[in-house]
């Protein structure tokens, strides 16, 4: 009889919480996407700090979830890259730390070129119930 054994991770940064679970190859290249994503942000948070004042966008975190009935996917960004969107050039976004959006919404909130950098993405309820009727049978 074979053991399934797999690794399980958890990590909270901002407000987001992410949990990988699953074969040690996937989990320990899921971690260093993560990993690597938030040091980028961190990096460029320094940065910013040394050429603007305390008030600005630029070093603000914006983490964005795309909610579809089957999926949520994880996305980050900075606040001048969101105001650059029309949609949000009318928000004040100083105070904005989180934003769910529709599939319908998200192009008008995410700039075309960071949509295809999903950080995390799981699946709901209803799309765990999918893939499992699928796998027996009852697609």
């Amino acid at each position: 009889m074979s053991e399934n054994k797999s690794t399980r991770f958890q990590f909270n940064f901002a407000g987001v919480e992410i949990e990988l679970e699953g074969k040690d190859e996937f989990v320990i290249e899921m971690y260093q996407k993560i990993l690597s994503d938030v040091e980028r942000a961190q990096g460029e948070m320094r940065l910013d700090s040394d050429t603007t004042n305390d008030n600005s966008l630029s070093k603000k975190i914006i983490w964005i979830h795309k909610c579809t009935p089957m999926m949520k996917k994880v996305y980050m960004s900075s606040g001048d890259e969101l105001k650059k969107q029309p949609l949000l050039n009318f928000i004040d976004l100083q105070g904005v730390e989180l934003i769910y959006c529709d599939e319908d919404a998200f192009p008008s909130i995410l700039p075309e070129e960071f949509a295809g950098n999903t950080l995390w993405a799981e699946l709901t309820t209803k799309g765990k119930m999918s893939i499992a009727n699928k796998q027996d049978g009852k697609a």
